[in-house]
């Protein structure tokens, strides 16, 4: 009887667990394959934002360094223009000035410390009609400079007869500028000796039509790059409205040369993947390649970023490559095949992955912070700013209308802040205003407010018993403690004491900007009144201010 209820079920139950096993098989591997596609997905989508965050970090390194090295072409070339324009003034002031007496200047400059770039040669060079050319030998040779440079021989380079000469009448820069500029060189001549076809006569020309410096790229003398620079002298008091009145009064020309490519490979020493291109733009002209220097054979040739800064005097500078950083690429694919591995790795991917959740919500949360205190805060000294400002004097006017309590407000500014930061440099200044920040800090209460509304100016909200003797208690503490010496780590170490113009505005207003308005009106009455002392505010301050508007 049980033999054929057992032959009825029994087959059943293994039939129906071996389904079981096979769903499950089933199910395991689609969740297996679900994780590892999307794994996989979650891995490449990391290390394309990892490969787009390194590279966003290079460029702005790139950014910065291009920035640095523009800047220090720009030095380097005002100090080549600045040799340049003194000659032009010596040769215009002093007409009969030669070798000896630009000589004398030079050494000067030297004794003097002079901030002389040592590589530039310049030349004063005058254009002298061969009916001339028998006064400037008498003239040269009656000069014991140039009597010593061409050691008794008068001997024009190239000979020849021709209707103008253009020959060197002082030479400076060190012991080889007159290798640079020899003394006897005739620069009117069609082809000079080793440089070939001569550039000389239209930089002249154009020099003298324009009135402005003129920039060509001489060649190059072996590994040596030279840019020529020529500005025309003139006539003093001569007219020069029109292109026929300078040619007129053309007495001669500076011209200036420096091994440009030098200049370009000493700041790239360090910086062997970028390269660096310097132009010029002539009055009319376009861009033209001066020199080249770094990563390919001629400008442009590097790959990566790409920086165009314009300079004063027509001049561009070209940063073109990448800074030596992170390669993006490569840290990419470790990113991905990190990803791929760990994928694999059941388990462990669900570890990693919610242990990186939780790092990255918690860099999230730590860089939000930081934004949020940025919003309302001045990034140099820490400071509130304008807009935290606001804020705290509209509360502040809340409670004085709430408890009938004094409010004030003071705004100052700092005197000659200006001369800082133009004689010892933006660092300085930066590094000025940290401190009257502390200074500000250490003789007001935690409940008073000092901010920094941008530049050298701040304000002070105060409230309450303080106020009880004035306004002016407060501001005559803070000016004492402005006045106080203190001292800037260098190098050098600078010592400084700072002075302030304060206005104050006390009392009910309508509001915060209202406060803060006649406490600025007060302020420029205090400077109007002669700076380094503050001034309380009175109605007429509006109506004056009005008046003016």
């Amino acid at each position: 009887m049980n033999a054929p209820g057992h032959s009825a079920h029994g087959p059943p139950e293994p039939r129906a667990a071996h389904g079981r096993r096979r769903l499950g098989r089933t199910r395991a591997g689609i969740i297996g394959v679900l994780i590892l596609v999307f794994g996989l997905a979650a891995s490449a989508l990391v290390a394309a934002e990892w490969h787009s965050s390194l590279q966003r970090a290079n460029k702005k390194s790139f950014s910065s360094t291009a920035a640095y090295l523009s800047t220090a072409v720009d030095s380097q070339l005002r100090a080549n223009l600045d040799l340049t324009s003194t000659m032009r003034g010596i040769a215009t002031m002093e007409p009969s000035a030669g070798e000896t007496r630009f000589q004398q200047w030079y050494t000067l400059l030297e004794q003097a410390n002079a901030p002389l770039t040592r590589d530039v040669a310049a030349a004063l060079i005058q254009p002298v009609p061969a009916a001339a050319l028998g006064a400037y030998r008498r003239s040269v040779e009656a000069d014991p400079a140039f009597r010593a440079l061409i050691g008794g021989k008068f001997q024009i380079v190239p000979p020849g007869h021709r209707a103008v000469y253009c020959l060197t009448r002082a030479a400076v820069g060190g012991n080889f500028a007159p290798k640079v500029f020899p003394v006897l060189l005739d620069y009117c001549a069609l082809v000079l000796p080793i440089l070939g076809r001569s550039p000389y006569a239209t930089l002249m020309r154009t020099a003298a039509d324009t009135d402005s410096a003129v920039v060509v790229s001489v060649g190059g003398l072996g590994k040596v790059s030279l840019a020529g620079i020529g500005v025309a002298v003139y006539r003093r008091g001569a007219p020069l409205a029109t292109v026929a009145e300078r040619r007129a009064a053309v007495s001669g020309f500076v011209a200036a040369t420096f091994d440009a490519g030098a200049l370009l490979n000493s700041l790239l020493a360090s910086k062997g993947s970028l390269s660096l291109s310097l132009y010029h733009v002539n009055t009319g002209g376009t861009p033209q390649l001066i020199a080249h220097a770094g990563v390919g054979a001629k400008a442009g040739a590097a790959s990566g970023y790409r920086a165009r800064t314009a300079l004063v005097g027509g001049w561009l500078v070209v940063t073109t490559g990448t800074v030596n950083g992170p390669l993006a690429g490569a840290q990419g694919l470790v990113v991905l095949g990190s990803g791929a591995l760990v994928t694999l790795l059941i388990f462990m991917l669900y570890v990693v992955l919610v242990r990186s959740r939780q790092r990255a919500w918690g860099l999230v949360a730590e860089k939000t912070d930081e934004l949020a205190y940025l919003a309302v805060h001045d990034p140099l000294t820490g400071l509130p700013n304008r807009t935290l400002v606001l804020d705290r004097a509209t509360q502040l006017l809340a409670r004085g209308r709430r408890f009938d309590s004094p409010v004030t407000a003071l705004f100052m500014d700092i005197d000659g802040f200006k001369q800082i930061n133009d004689v010892f440099g933006h660092q300085v200044g930066d590094e000025t205003l940290r401190e009257i920040a502390a200074r500000l800090r250490s003789v007001l209460r935690d409940s008073d407010t000092v901010g920094r509304l941008g530049g050298d100016e701040f304000v002070v909200l105060a409230e309450g018993d303080p106020l009880a003797m004035g306004p002016d208690v407060i501001a005559e503490r803070i000016r004492a403690a402005l006045t106080q010496p203190f001292t800037l780590d260098g190098p050098p170490r600078i010592a400084l004491s700072v002075h302030a113009s304060i206005g104050i505005a006390e009392g009910e207003r309508g509001s915060a900007a209202d406060l803060l308005r006649d406490a600025d009106l007060a302020l420029y009455e205090a400077k109007a009144a002669g700076k380094d002392r503050y001034v309380l505010f009175g109605p007429p301050m509006q109506q004056a201010a009005q008046g003016r508007l």
